[in-house]
């Protein structure tokens, strides 16, 4: 299985608990956060969004399955926490700008 880019499995580490503005050093500042539906913009959008997510919800996120290159990576989660339908596999794509994150979609 490959490895993660830094900026990736910092992400994960963050989301899983970690120190939610450190978000800021994962992603580019015009990256883009797409999750149920919504599109988040920059910075500031994206760690309001982190912040409703564990506000509304409790959960871990694991990563299962790593597929891609320096540009492209799909992490395949386990995700489990207090919400409907606990637990799922939701796929993470990221693309990546460099050593930064700049798009991330949650399917």
């Amino acid at each position: 299985m490959p490895t993660l880019p830094n900026a990736v499995s910092t992400f994960f580490d963050i989301i899983n608990g970690g120190d939610i503005p450190g978000l800021v050093d994962c992603f580019s500042e015009d990256a883009v956060v797409r999750d149920e539906r919504r599109s988040h913009h920059g910075h500031a959008a994206i760690i309001a969004w982190q912040e409703e997510v564990r506000a509304a919800v409790n959960f871990t996120a694991t990563v299962v399955d790593i597929v891609g290159d320096e540009v492209q990576v799909n992490a395949l989660c386990h995700v489990e926490g207090n919400f409907r339908g606990s637990p799922v596999k939701l796929e993470h794509r990221f693309t990546m700008a460099g050593e930064k994150i700049q798009t991330l979609e949650i399917v």
